[in-house]
């Protein structure tokens, strides 16, 4: 129902051509937008854009926290109630793929003193100090490896978007890294740090890139 007070006929035409324009753009204005998918991420589910001319990155999402949704359907569906469709679940802790969600280490036995720094003060992170230096580009399995066998681990996506391991060296605040998120075809790639973006990237796991690790108080 629409309200106008005090409109000339005028007006009254302007207002019904503004909320046809209005309704006629609402479905495109999501293309731009993220919206919720089922798959999960460490901590929560995907977000991705609405269309690809909104952008192609992902980007892991609380689900206690709020955006838009678009809905897919099936060419040869059952119908409506034929089948009940289970609700998606997180991704299991511990590990995706394996991968430690509590360092073997701790942050003091470390020697990285950087915990209160970015985000959340229980965790630090490293590039290199006491890893052997930077990793280089490796596949996730080596990656993985990298960080455990240092006593670290691998970061999730939600902590290198909190920018737990930012300006830690290796010139890698503005490259993606390895996470320990997993997603469907592999895991994500984050940026090391906010300042090179802030969006996800699914890639397979045998693709390399390098890696940053993180260790808990």
């Amino acid at each position: 129902m629409q309200v106008r007070v005090g409109c000339t006929k005028h007006q009254n035409i302007i207002l019904i051509s503004l909320t046809f324009w209005f309704h006629a753009m609402l479905p495109f204005s999501i293309d731009k937008a993220q919206l919720w998918s089922l798959s999960a991420c460490d901590g929560g589910f995907l977000l991705a854009f609405g269309a690809t001319s909104g952008g192609s990155g992902t980007e892991c999402a609380a689900d206690s926290s709020t955006h838009p949704a678009r809905c897919c359907a099936d060419v040869e569906g059952s119908g409506i109630g034929d089948i009940p469709v289970p609700a998606p679940t997180k991704a299991p802790t511990p590990g995706n793929g394996g991968a430690v969600t509590v360092s073997a280490s701790s942050c003091d036995e470390l020697g990285w003193t950087n915990a209160d720094k970015f985000g959340d003060s229980s965790v630090c992170g490293e590039s290199d100090l006491n890893l052997g230096g930077c990793s280089g580009d490796l596949t996730w399995s080596e990656a993985r490896a990298f960080c455990e066998g240092s006593g670290a681990r691998l970061c999730s996506a939600l902590e290198l978007q909190a920018d737990e391991i930012r300006g830690t060296g290796c010139q890698y605040d503005k490259q993606q890294v390895w996470t320990r998120s997993n997603c469907d075809g592999g895991f994500l790639l984050a940026f090391g740090a906010t300042s090179g973006g802030s969006g996800t990237e699914c890639a397979a796991d045998s693709s390399t890139h390098p890696a940053r690790c993180c260790a808990d108080i």
